[in-house]
């Protein structure tokens, strides 16, 4: 720290200048003339002591605010309030390109809350994609082992249904999708299950080039009206003496869903 000084005539020194700004002095206790002179001339700051400041570099930093009355609380937290709000407006601040500064965070700030926004957008995109795909996955594999299941249940069935001689009072016809019919005959007691059972063996019964579909159902044509019940007789069905049914494959609607 350089001060200039001032020697009288007999002997006595005064300092008259600071000539070194780099440096912060702080004071207690500060009585006497000579001592309020001495605070003036080298700035010295009060203790206790408050300095709002901003770094203009990373070497270099303005005090915006300073704060020695702690008296009064409010005021103390206005003073920082309106320092850090417009430190522009503090005498001897140097902030001229303070505004236009504030103005680029703010679009800086603006395209990283979007870009984080478009993140998390894509991420959740990606995330639903991955949850529908692994879905569908599960789902083709359970209607793989369905359709498994299915037909080696028709296998069995055609195995009973080639070793028996069909008899009975009620014949019963089916229309196939493709226009082809399968033709059976059955008892009037039998229940509408059989039929069922029977059409999905066809397709597996020695002499047959007919192909079923996985699922379907089986409906009167006139008026149309699906067989739902499979626990009723032939007969109360009105399928007695004879019938033509239509089928009506549901493997279409299966596979659109997985």
């Amino acid at each position: 720290m350089l001060i200039d000084l001032l020697v009288s005539p007999c002997g006595q020194r005064a300092p008259t200048r600071a000539q070194d700004r780099n440096f912060v002095l702080y004071v207690e206790h500060a009585n006497g003339p000579m001592m309020r002179y001495l605070i003036n001339l080298l700035d010295v700051r009060r203790l206790p002591h408050l300095s709002v400041m901003i770094m203009e570099s990373e070497a270099d930093c303005s005090v915006i605010a300073r704060i020695e009355d702690f008296s009064n609380t409010d005021a103390v937290i206005q003073t920082i309030i309106r320092a850090a709000g417009n430190p522009a407006r503090i005498p001897g601040a140097r902030f001229e390109n303070l505004e236009a500064d504030r103005q680029l965070m703010d679009e800086q700030d603006e395209e990283y809350r979007k870009a984080v926004k478009a993140d998390a957008a894509r991420m959740r995109t990606q995330q639903l994609r991955e949850h529908n795909d692994l879905r569908r996955r599960k789902q083709r594999e359970e209607v793989a082992v369905m359709r498994e299941r299915i037909v080696c249940d028709r296998r069995a069935y055609a195995q009973r249904f080639s070793g028996a001689q069909p008899t009975g009072d009620t014949k019963i016809k089916v229309r196939l999708p493709n226009g082809s019919t399968v033709s059976s005959t059955f008892n009037k007691d039998d229940t509408v299950e059989k039929v069922y059972l029977w059409v999905g063996a066809a397709e597996y019964i020695s002499g047959s080039s007919v192909q079923i579909p996985y699922r379907f159902d089986l409906y009167l044509p006139h008026p149309s009206k699906m067989l739902g019940d499979r626990t009723q007789t032939l007969e109360s069905a009105n399928l007695f003496p004879n019938a033509t049914l239509v089928l009506i494959s549901r493997d279409e609607s299966d596979d659109e869903d997985v």
